[in-house]
């Protein structure tokens, strides 16, 4: 117990997703934009320049009294977290920087972790993927809490609403409400960044219910749900006031950023009354709940096991 409240005191919650843009020749993503949320301050920021999200941990809050600083992102280990290395690896200023790579596989990251220091202070920067605690798409995490309830919605999602509050002044509670519900998004439109200043008489062209627009998005999104969403979000572009495609984007990536940080803060203090364990101790929800089998009985013995089979269970657990 003291080990886990001394490590939640030393570290300092971010979340965070990255948008992309989509080379239709080859399918390579580019980055292009990142919404990142701070917990300790309550401040959400969206820019089209990854440098500067470096330049926010590594200044604005560096003389914070946290050591750790825990960055996390739905399904990271795709896109995200290849950006971020990447950025890393080709920057002068990140070239002292200590880098350790956790593999889930041989291709697939897990979990990278930097070490930095700077004027004479060292901080860890941990960037985490919560699908490896929450395997299931945020939409759907997203749709099981959501009631139809606004009040209780207001509770569940408070950062949401707080964020958008401020973002969107003249915007109802009701409306705020309504985006909860995530929307369709054209990714394969993003081709380059300057279709981000596409006009939005051009833009709301595209969620016409057509078969030529399919191509805008993703395999999952058939005809039937363009037909389903032109007149919600046609609602939602003229409520928020989106003048170009540049808007409805950071509409849309603010969206999902504070909806994660709602649903994964209600997990993590879930956990922590329940068991006592925080996660940012942990991998991916298999060892924390292995640590939670054990914490429910600590005079509990575990006999040497004496066979591979449980060499290889005891094995796995340790890298999740």
């Amino acid at each position: 117990m003291e080990a886990e409240n001394k490590h939640v005191k030393q570290r300092r919650v971010f979340y965070a997703d990255f948008e992309s843009s989509i080379n239709p020749m080859t399918g390579e993503h580019e980055f292009m934009s990142y919404g990142l949320y701070d917990t300790a301050a309550k401040k959400y920021m969206c820019d089209y320049d990854l440098s500067r999200m470096f330049y926010y941990l590594l200044n604005d809050v560096w003389f914070c009294p946290e050591d750790h600083f825990y960055i996390y992102f739905h399904n990271a280990m795709n896109y995200d977290a290849n950006f971020i290395l990447r950025y890393v690896l080709k920057t002068k200023e990140c070239e002292n920087w200590g880098i350790k790579v956790i593999m889930k596989s041989s291709n697939r990251l897990q979990k990278l972790v930097f070490y930095v220091t700077k004027n004479e202070r060292r901080k860890v920067i941990h960037i985490v993927d919560t699908y490896l605690f929450l395997t299931m798409s945020l939409e759907k995490i997203v749709s099981s809490i959501r009631k139809d309830n606004l009040f209780t919605n207001q509770e569940n999602f408070h950062r949401f609403f707080e964020v958008f509050h401020r973002r969107y002044p003249c915007v109802s509670d009701e409306d705020i409400d309504h985006i909860l519900r995530k929307n369709i998004f054209p990714y394969k439109f993003f081709t380059d960044s300057s279709k981000l200043d596409t006009p939005m008489a051009e833009f709301i062209e595209i969620f016409e219910p057509r078969e030529a627009n399919l191509v805008y998005f993703g395999e999952k999104v058939k005809l039937q749900d363009l037909e389903n969403s032109y007149r919600d979000t046609s609602h939602v572009i003229d409520v928020f006031d989106c003048t170009d495609a540049r808007d409805y984007h950071d509409l849309y990536l603010c969206c999902d950023v504070m909806q994660l940080a709602d649903v994964f803060e209600r997990t993590m203090n879930i956990l922590w009354e329940s068991h006592h364990i925080h996660l940012t101790r942990y991998l991916g929800m298999p060892s924390a709940s292995w640590a939670a089998f054990l914490r429910h009985d600590p005079s509990m013995k575990i006999p040497l096991y004496q066979n591979t089979f449980f060499a290889e269970f005891f094995k796995s657990v340790s890298q999740c």
